[in-house]
Order: structure tokens, then sequence, then C-alpha cells
């Protein structure tokens, strides 16, 4: 295949190319045929009837999306056109899921292209407070897609419900062992209809959005106060960082929100639409907040910066930048196929390159009894929060656990080798 450093043969990769569901799809920007409104009302019946069967409890649909996760508003970011960021390896995905009442929102699946970034070395990844998954491209995948249903599958028998999850038509939504999905009936969206008929595309992906957005201002502002007032350097967004603001985005979007956007669709039986709100009180409740919150805090940005107006992007552009949602139908070459398989050492060989020098325990429990010392003799006027001091203890008592696990261990390993 003339693809240096792999020496598969052609049946190979199409042999792998079957067991994993990887194909080529339509190139980004090859317009399909948008459904007519009398094909869009029929589709919208068959819904209200399949969703009656239901307790809107029940009802649940999901979608991914992507997220330029540490992007700044600053046009000058670019060095091509918009499309020409897809690429950025500072992009991640994700995958909402929640019900039709907006009573249940699970924890956001994650995608991120690192499988531990050094942001996250030494953090237990099933306890962060996203499902946190990876790829070379940070891409959803069939595999990931199946391991997610299992996980979502486990939480249903937990909660003993039985749900109706409607999901896209994507050729990376198909399911390898239906027969693991006890309490899961996936209904797929006809085709060309997710802008129509998906409540995650009716106003909640861009309101989780908005809510990041404005978190990630935020927080932007607040380092850049720090280094006025306090000569602290500027500190880079890192991964976790992400996931913090993403899980506060996340619980920001109300249910409310969610409701109102299954609402906007028009594929809840008649009885729970009417009385529907109208198209406009509907977009006034899922962006006029947000999107009013998010211009305050960029002209707040405004002040730290040196660009000039015209070089930062508008609260639509800086929203919207994220809109990126057909990246999948991208055509996936044998070559990038290739260098998905190969990911692992480069992954492993960045990751070591990244790292800082390990501190001994002993090293940690000094520094922290130098902290804790000073919280417990503080100078006049200083004020800490009683949980915060708390942790601090909490986390000495952890290290010397941990410390005294490891001292056990070796004994026991000694002793073994005797």
């Amino acid at each position: 295949m003339n693809i240096e450093g792999f020496t598969g043969s052609v049946s190979w990769l199409n042999n792998f190319k079957k067991r994993h569901n990887i194909k080529q799809y339509n190139k980004h920007g090859e317009v399909q045929s948008r459904p007519s409104e009398e094909e869009l009302t029929k589709k919208r019946e068959k819904l209200q009837e399949l969703i009656n069967n239901f307790d809107l409890e029940n009802v649940f649909n999901c979608d991914k999306t992507g997220l330029y996760w540490k992007l700044e508003p600053s046009k000058t970011l670019f060095t091509g056109p918009l499309s020409g960021i897809k690429k950025s390896k500072n992009r991640v995905t994700f995958l909402l899921t929640f019900n039709a009442t907006g009573s249940i929102k699970l924890p956001a699946l994650f995608i991120h292209k690192y499988q531990t970034p050094r942001d996250l070395i030494g953090i237990d990844k099933s306890k962060l407070p996203v499902d946190y998954f990876w790829n070379k491209k940070a891409w959803m995948q069939t595999s990931i897609w199946n391991k997610y249903l299992e996980l979502l599958n486990q939480r249903m028998k937990k909660r003993n419900k039985k749900i109706i999850l409607l999901v896209d038509n994507a050729l990376v939504h198909s399911v390898s062992n239906p027969e693991l999905l006890t309490n899961i009936t996936i209904h797929y969206s006809p085709p060309n209809t997710t802008a129509h008929l998906q409540p995650a595309n009716a106003g909640i992906i861009n309101s989780f959005k908005a809510q990041y957005c404005k978190r990630l201002i935020k927080n932007r502002i607040e380092t850049y106060d720090d280094e006025i007032e306090l000569n602290i350097p500027v500190p880079k967004l890192k991964i976790g960082d992400s996931i913090s603001l993403c899980t506060e985005a996340w619980k920001a979007v109300t249910s409310e929100t969610i409701h109102n956007c299954w609402i906007k669709t028009g594929i809840l039986p008649s009885v729970v639409m009417s009385p529907s709100p109208s198209d406009e009180k509907l977009n006034n409740v899922i962006n006029l907040n947000e999107t009013e919150e998010v211009q305050r805090l960029l002209d707040q940005y405004n002040q730290y910066s040196n660009f000039t107006l015209s070089e930062l992007m508008s609260t639509e552009e800086f929203i919207l930048i994220n809109d990126d949602n057909n990246y999948e139908e991208e055509e996936i070459t044998d070559e990038e196929i290739v260098n998905i398989i190969k990911s692992n050492k480069t992954d492993l060989a960045e990751k070591e390159i990244n790292l800082q020098p390990k501190i001994s325990t002993s090293e940690a429990l000094e520094s922290l009894d130098k902290v804790l010392s000073f919280l417990s003799n503080p100078p006049d006027n200083f004020v800490i929060e009683l949980n915060n001091r708390n942790l601090m203890h909490n986390f000495k008592k952890q290290i010397i656990l941990f410390d005294k696990n490891s001292k056990v261990q070796l004994v026991l390993d000694g002793w073994l080798n005797i």
C-alpha cells in the first residue's frame, strides 16, 4: 500500500475495516436533500405514535458534537479558513444523553486524543464526572459507541428502566451486540431529518456550548485578574479544566430548555405538546439569556486582550465555531486508518516527553505540612473556607495511606521472593 512503516496487506486492511465497521463517508459539504414539509409531518406523526408507547421519563435522545475546548475568541488564532481548524489537536467530541422531560441528564461522554494526558496521570478516570474515552483523532467510533451503550444499559438496569433511545442514523451508531442491550430499544431517525426531528439539535447542544463558552471566558478573565493583581503567570487551560467546565456547562442546561427542545421538534404526542410554546418563546428560552451573558463576558475579556474589535469573534461566531457536527462525514483514508492503528506508540512517546519529574510521597507530605501549618496560624485577615482546609487534611491522609500500603506491599514482595 506504499505506507511507510506498515506491512499489512490490502486484504488485511479490508478485513480490519469490516470488523470495526470503518467505512468511507461523503466529503464534508456535500448537501443532501432536505425532506419536504409533508414528509417531515408524516415522520413526526410516526415518531409520536412510537413515543406514545413509553412514559416520557423513559424516552431518551443522544447526539454527539465537537468542541474546541481551549479556543479563545480571537480570529487571529486561525491561520486559514474555519474549516482548516477541524483537525486541531485541541478538539474533543462530546455525546449528550437526556430524557424528554429533562429530569435525567446522564454524564457526558468525552472523547479526547490521548488515553492518559499528562493532566490526568494518577487520576482514576472511572471516577471522572464524564465518561472518558479516547482515540487518535478524538472522534466517535463504533467501538466507543458500543461500549457507551453497554454502560448506558447498566445504568438503566440500576434505575429499573427500559428506555427507547432516539439517535441519528450515522453508520458509526451501528450496534455490534444488540442482545446485550436488555434495557434499551434503539430507534434511528430517518435519513436527512436530524436537524428537524432531533431534540439535541433543536437547541440543547447550542445551549451546552453557550454555557461552556461562558465558563471558558470567565476562567480566562479570572486568570488574567490573577496575573495583574497577584503577578501569577496565566496558566494554560488543561484537559482536566475542560472536563470540569464541561460538567458545569451540562449541569447548567435546564430541564425546561431540554423539554422545550423536545416540544420544538414536534415529535412528542399531541397531548404533551398542547398548549405548546411558540417558536419565538422557545428560542428566547434557549438562546437569549445565554448569548447575552456570553456577550457581556466577551466585552470584559476584551479589556484584557491586545486584540482589536475586528480581531475578536462575536458571540455567535464564538459559540458556532464549535458547530462542527459533520466531522465524521469526512473520507477516512487507508493511511489514516493505519495511523490510528499505530497511534499507541505515538501517544506514549508524546506522553513521556511531557512528563514532569515525580515528587516522592515524603516530599509531598513535607510540603503539605507547611501549607497546613500556614493555615493553622494564618496572617491577619486571611480567610479560608473550612471545606478547603478539610480537603487538605484529607489529601494528606490519602498520601499517608498510600505510602503505608506501598511499604507493606514491598515487604510482601520481598518475602515472596525469598
